[in-house]
């Protein structure tokens, strides 16, 4: 992949060797530091009725680079939902999802299945911000 990330939530390799595994998460230091992204993140787990927070990143995505086709495997894709809200993108950034090609705008919040294949091209003029989050929903 050709982006940076900023790790909101995830697991630890203590909490995975403690025997918690992947399902346990913990707030990293940005989780404080970005008021603004906890109140989009629990305003989100409001609307979807979510019972468990799991991994949350910011991921930056310059102009003319792209996050490479791939599949996050592992039990995590069928424990949790994905959600990705668009924070900034513009006009040109194609997001690919098995067989479906959308151009998400600024403010747009899709879910998508993780567990095939995906994959971003940025063909803006501008970074793409967005933020991930998984969600493990009540029902």
């Amino acid at each position: 992949s050709e982006c940076d990330d900023i790790w909101i939530r995830f697991p630890t390799e203590e909490g995975i060797k403690r025997g918690l595994g992947e399902f346990e998460c913990v707030n990293y230091p940005a989780m404080s530091e970005l008021p603004q992204v906890r109140s989009i993140i629990f305003a989100l787990m409001r609307q979807v009725e979510g019972e468990r927070l799991g991994p949350v990143m910011i991921t930056r995505l310059a102009p003319g680079k792209r996050i490479y086709p791939h599949d996050d495997g592992g039990a995590h894709t069928s424990y949790y939902k994905r959600y990705q809200i668009a924070l900034h993108s513009e006009p040109g950034v194609l997001f690919r999802a098995g067989d479906e090609t959308v151009t998400m705008k600024t403010g747009d919040i899709w879910w998508f299945d993780n567990s095939i294949e995906h994959e971003v091209f940025n063909g803006s003029p501008d970074d793409r911000l967005a933020l991930i989050v998984d969600i493990r929903p009540c029902i």
